[in-house]
């Protein structure tokens, strides 16, 4: 006899989780803006309770654009902003880096303070106002703050591309002329090391976090940690709790965006709102769902990367999972279309670590964001 079971033809969704709470609440939508540096600082309140985040990161309305491919377009005013969440915020958490496998992070305080002693250190080096700092490796706060160090001591700084041939470093040598560079991998310091050994003027002081390459003479680059003296700074450790409710503005590029030290210092201190990296470039969609950013930093090769891995966590063109889903992210932002498909949303927003996302920050230069990723936004 025939079964009058019927036969389930479509999945019951289930049902949506709800959100965790956020430490800065939301109450417009999401947009895209052109990031720029404005010279004013944000207002923040002074309650105590309100120390993890700032409550008031929005762009200023009157901003100063950023030079299309500026190689030193930092605030000149950036050692005075600094000092200004030192003083107004010392514990709110400034800085967060996933290092090998743990996430550290970095009050307003402790980044002064560690700031100053690399400034301190680098003027012992005989880094001052004609001196020029080039950097290479991912930004994450070792970077930034030798930065910080290197402009209030008066010295330029360059963003020194990674990946380049020997042939190019030279080339890139002859032409911007660095007196220090920094360099945050291995592979290039050796790389620069070889360079050093075939020249035998103009050498160049190299400064790196790595240990001493074997086969490589100790005395040919200075370690990191000498710059800030006999007892360096530990890193606070914090509960995961805590960071996570703070508000967070992620960032997984490096120094081969040659615009983005500019933005990327300039927003931070504009704004008071802690940044947050990754470990690595390829561990960046592990680490962005663990920090859950409110805002991104991103260049235009960096949002066409994440709007490719938008397109591959979405089903098999063609099939009525795909429709499903295109519907979903082509809902009206003002309707936000059916339960089910903001449910959807959230979703993927979740697999992408995206959920609290509020704006996307782009260079007055990019073009406008990839569409995969612009719905994704717009739906938040």
């Amino acid at each position: 006899m025939p079964s009058s079971r019927m036969c389930r033809t479509t999945p019951r969704p289930r049902r949506p989780p709800r959100s965790p709470p956020l430490s800065v609440p939301v109450t417009t939508p999401a947009t895209v803006t052109s990031a720029a540096l404005a010279p004013a600082c944000a207002t923040t309140s002074d309650s105590p309770g309100e120390d993890l985040s700032m409550t008031d990161p929005t762009h200023a309305s009157a901003a100063e654009p950023i030079p299309h491919n500026a190689q030193d377009a930092l605030p000149e005013d950036a050692w005075q902003r600094l000092d200004h969440w030192a003083q107004r915020h010392p514990q709110a958490l400034a800085l967060r880096h996933k290092r090998r496998g743990r996430w550290v992070a970095w009050p307003w305080a402790q980044v002064h303070r560690t700031a100053d002693l690399l400034r301190i250190g680098l003027a012992r080096e005989g880094l001052g106002p004609q001196a020029r700092l080039a950097v290479c490796g991912a930004f994450e706060p070792r970077l930034l703050l030798l930065v910080l160090a290197a402009r209030a001591a008066g010295a330029q700084v360059l963003s020194l591309p990674r990946g380049l041939g020997e042939a190019e470093l030279a080339a890139w040598q002859d032409r911007r002329r660095p007196t220090h560079v920094y360099l945050q991998s291995r592979d290039e310091l050796v790389r620069w090391l070889r360079l050093q050994g075939r020249q035998s003027e103009d050498a160049v002081q190299l400064i790196s976090p790595q240990p001493v390459p074997k086969g490589q003479d100790a005395a040919a680059w200075l370690h990191l940690r000498d710059l800030l003296g006999e007892v360096p700074p530990q890193v606070q450790r914090h509960a995961w709790h805590r960071a996570q409710r703070a508000a967070a503005t992620w960032c997984e590029e490096g120094t081969e965006w040659s615009e983005g030290l500019a933005l990327v210092v300039g927003h931070w201190l504009r704004t008071g709102e802690g940044l947050a990296f990754p470990e690595d470039t390829a561990a960046a969609a592990r680490d962005r769902r663990d920090a859950v950013p409110s805002r991104l930093l991103l260049s235009a090769q960096r949002a066409q990367q994440l709007s490719d891995e938008i397109e591959q966590r979405l089903p098999v063109a063609g099939s009525w999972r795909r429709r499903w889903v295109d519907g979903a992210l082509s809902a009206s932002p003002v309707s936000g279309g059916s339960r089910w498909d903001r449910w959807l949303r959230v979703q993927l927003q979740r697999r992408l670590g995206l959920h609290r996302l509020q704006e996307v920050v782009v260079p007055s230069s990019a073009a406008e964001l990839p569409e995969r990723l612009r719905s994704l936004v717009e739906a938040a």
